[in-house]
């Protein structure tokens, strides 16, 4: 068993960021976990307490923190950098067996991606409430260049009226007030760190407005990379009538991943920290194969 106290962290640049890694445990399959638009790490930390004694459990925040200075036309996400990024970190862990890849709402398509592109260093697939890319051919958006532009003038305004930081502590406080027992002061003392980290606006932001652009790759990704032969599950929070519609949209999902599907409920969208023993048990299953 791993000592509880077992934690490397490590800062690698990919892409013109610093990505900071937090490894939590040494035994057991690898399992990296993508959190959604921000991609903050502190969104597991209940999760990775329940496996870190049987796994070797990497947490990044995504993308990280900007090197340089980058042209706000070129500050986007993709499928591809984020894949690749994923493979940076596990490439940084130094465990070469292939990984649990674990993506929450958008880093689903991350995680997704990750599979497809990289099948022989991908142990298993879990979907956690993930977003849903749709190939809708009609659909109104403005111009990539000046949604971009939109982003990064809204980061930097945040930035200039020193508001980032407690804005920030008040959002990731908001999406843990549902965590079992509530916050306490590690959890306080995590969500003061994240919130403070330089970049954090501009990740969050630069992320929502490419969305669009996102299903529109991983689409495309799905007609020329197959996924590998791999355990594959689709999990999906559910409160009821609320998430009746969001529940047959994850079905259709599994369905069309031929993976399984499997519901946690009561959750809302977070279920890593409402439900994060669930999570982990779901987490613990597919990487062993049960």
């Amino acid at each position: 068993m791993a000592d509880v106290t077992d934690r490397r962290e490590i800062d690698i640049e990919f892409g013109g960021y610093r990505v900071h890694i937090v490894i939590d445990g040494n035994t057991g399959p690898v399992v990296v976990l993508g959190s959604g638009a921000g991609g903050r790490l502190v969104h597991w930390i209940d999760t990775v307490a329940n496996l870190e004694h049987d796994h070797t459990v990497v947490r990044f925040n995504r993308p990280g923190i900007p090197v340089t200075r980058i042209p706000a036309r070129q500050n986007r996400r993709t499928i591809r950098e984020e894949a690749g990024r994923i493979a940076a970190v596990l490439d940084a862990v130094g465990r070469p067996d292939p990984a649990v890849v674990v993506g929450h709402s958008v880093a689903g398509f991350y995680a997704e991606g990750f599979a497809r592109l990289y099948p022989h260093r991908t142990r298993a697939l879990l979907l956690l409430d993930s977003s849903v890319a749709s190939d809708r051919a009609a659909r109104f958006t403005l111009p990539l260049a000046a949604k971009l532009v939109a982003a990064d003038a809204g980061a930097r305004l945040l930035n200039g009226l020193h508001l980032q930081a407690p804005l920030g502590r008040v959002g990731l406080a908001l999406m843990h007030r549902r965590r079992p027992g509530g916050l306490d002061d590690k959890s306080r003392a995590e969500i003061r760190c994240a919130a403070a980290e330089p970049g954090f606006p501009a990740a969050l932001l630069s992320e929502l407005v490419v969305y669009h652009e996102l299903e529109t790759e991983l689409c495309a990704l799905r007609d020329t990379s197959p996924l590998p032969p791999v355990r594959r599950m689709v999990v999906t929070a559910h409160t009821g009538w609320r998430t009746h519609r969001w529940r047959a949209q994850q079905i259709q999902m599994a369905e069309l991943l031929d993976a399984e599907h499997v519901t946690i409920a009561p959750a809302g969208h977070l279920v890593m920290i409402d439900q994060p023993d669930r999570t982990a048990d779901f987490i613990r299953a597919i990487g062993s194969g049960s």
